[in-house]
């Protein structure tokens, strides 16, 4: 692989994968496996465990929505928009 086709994939895949679209991926991920394990758990009558997943689902989803949110003020701070 020539230093060309390496230099191109870098760019494709810095542009592909942001760290906002990394950081709803992963919260998304974490999300869905509280969730997975807190159905998996009430529909085995273990309503204590069901009840924390459902609590940590909640907690993932709240980190997820701001650690975006944060990111996104951040990359648009940085960039500087014409004022109109």
């Amino acid at each position: 692989m020539s230093d060309v086709e390496s230099s191109e994939r870098e760019k494709i895949v810095k542009r592909k994968f942001t760290p906002v679209q990394i950081t709803g991926l992963v919260g998304l991920g974490a999300t869905t496996c509280a969730l997975g394990y807190g159905l998996y758990a009430f529909s085995n009558n273990q309503k204590r465990k069901s009840n924390v997943m459902m609590r940590y689902r909640v907690l993932f989803q709240f980190l997820t929505i701001s650690a975006m949110w944060g990111l996104s003020r951040h990359y648009t701070k940085k960039h500087e928009w014409p004022r109109p």
